[in-house]
């Protein structure tokens, strides 16, 4: 550092001095050129700035800095150059593929096109198709035969059981009701079924019977009783629904049968009774009234087939 009098132009470069000798006013600072140096104050200089540790301090934070931006800058111009040819890879790869998919496609499209690989698939296919029919749907279709045959003979035995009763019900009515003359035999007329309808009840099934008379005169007493094939179900409630003189429902204990006596009215009108069922069945009603048995099954698509015997 260089001191100079602002008076008479005196230089100094001692640091303890601070007035001028001559003028007795303070020194002011000027800087001088490092060209005005002599080598020995520059040597010192350079010393004490390389002595510094300011010095290396900045000198390392500005090279680290400068490394870390060209890192930086390298990094995200090799990030952008990888994605582009990346990207061209992939399309080229994707368009090789696309080609040779065709190929391979319009190849394997011939080749089963040939009458002799068509020929030997549709044999295959066949050959399959007879195994699956004779291994796996035979069986089951066999089995349902047999539980069909069971079935038609447990419903046949059921009839003769519910005739049986019948036949029972009218040798009972002739011990304690005189018989009739023949001419008024041929005449009482006989209820013969005329329609009938299954509704949905919750879970139940109301099945509904349309009766009518064959001829003109009154029916006179009905006595009717209705049974279920094999305990499938149980009458809840056998009742005629047509106006006239009813007598509540009899039921056995099982449920599965029940005996209802009413007068229908006199008219043309249809006569109709309901039976209420707790799931599907086979219903069989017999009487004296009636022109015939009637088997009539209720929900018959949703009765389970009987297992087969082994």
């Amino acid at each position: 550092m260089i001191k100079r009098c602002p008076r008479c132009g005196k230089r100094t470069t001692d640091r303890l001095t601070v007035h001028c000798p001559d003028c007795k006013i303070p020194y002011i600072q000027e800087t001088e050129p490092l060209s005005a140096l002599t080598p020995e104050q520059l040597k010192h200089l350079t010393m004490q700035i390389l002595g510094s540790w300011q010095f290396w301090a900045g000198l390392a934070m500005v090279v680290a800095l400068a490394a870390w931006g060209v890192i930086k800058v390298a990094e995200r111009i090799i990030d952008l150059r990888t994605n582009t040819y990346l990207n061209t890879l992939e399309q080229k790869a994707t368009n090789h593929i696309d080609v040779a998919f065709g190929q391979i496609s319009n190849q394997i499209v011939r080749e089963f096109q040939q009458p002799r690989i068509k020929a030997a698939m549709e044999l295959i296919a066949s050959e399959r198709a007879n195994d699956y029919f004779t291994n796996a749907i035979w069986p089951s279709l066999e089995a349902f035969r047999q539980g069909i045959e069971e079935a038609n003979a447990q419903l046949a035995k059921s009839t003769n059981d519910l005739a049986a009763l019948g036949r029972e019900v009218k040798a009972a009515q002739r011990k304690v009701t005189p018989k009739p003359p023949a001419s008024d035999v041929d005449a009482t007329p006989k209820l013969t079924l005329v329609d009938q309808a299954v509704a949905r009840n919750g879970s139940n099934y109301i099945l509904s019977l349309f009766l009518k008379a064959t001829g003109t005169q009154p029916v006179g007493n009905v006595d009717l009783i209705a049974g279920t094939y094999r305990q499938t179900a149980k009458i809840l409630n056998f009742a005629s629904v047509t106006p006239g003189q009813s007598q509540p429902a009899v039921m056995n204990d099982l449920g599965d049968a029940a005996r209802l006596k009413f007068i229908p009215p006199r008219g043309d009108a249809p006569i109709v009774i309901a039976l209420e069922l707790t799931a599907p069945t086979i219903v069989r009603v017999s009487g004296d009234a009636l022109e015939g048995d009637l088997t009539i099954p209720v929900a018959a698509e949703n009765i389970p087939a009987p297992t087969a015997s082994k």
